[in-house]
């Protein structure tokens, strides 16, 4: 088990707050409990595909949000950013203004 930084008030942040309007105060734990999936990543990344998201999902249990729509709404409102891999594969993360430094190895 890691630890890393996050900054406080991200549930006063417009984008999250536009998230948690569309999907209800639950987006706000789900949107955690994907960070620290991310976080365990070494590349700080999700493969945007139907296999990582069933097993994200599987992961989470959303009690009643669907987690693709959930991860296609982050996007949208630039809590998680898409990209893509050299090979054309997409992704996500965290968007630059919700990414947390890393802890120090001696804490």
């Amino acid at each position: 088990m890691g630890l890393f930084k996050h900054y406080l008030g991200i549930r006063q942040d417009p984008r999250m707050q536009s998230l948690m309007h569309d999907m209800g105060n639950e987006a706000y734990g789900i949107f955690w409990m994907i960070t620290e999936i991310i976080m365990s990543q070494r590349s700080k990344c999700l493969s945007y595909d139907e296999e990582t998201i069933t097993k994200v999902a599987n992961d989470v249990m959303p009690t009643n949000i669907n987690i693709k729509e959930f991860i296609d709404k982050a996007i949208k409102y630039r809590v998680f950013i898409k990209g893509e891999f050299y090979d054309g594969s997409k992704y996500f993360t965290l968007s630059k203004a919700f990414m947390p430094e890393e802890m120090p190895e001696d804490l």
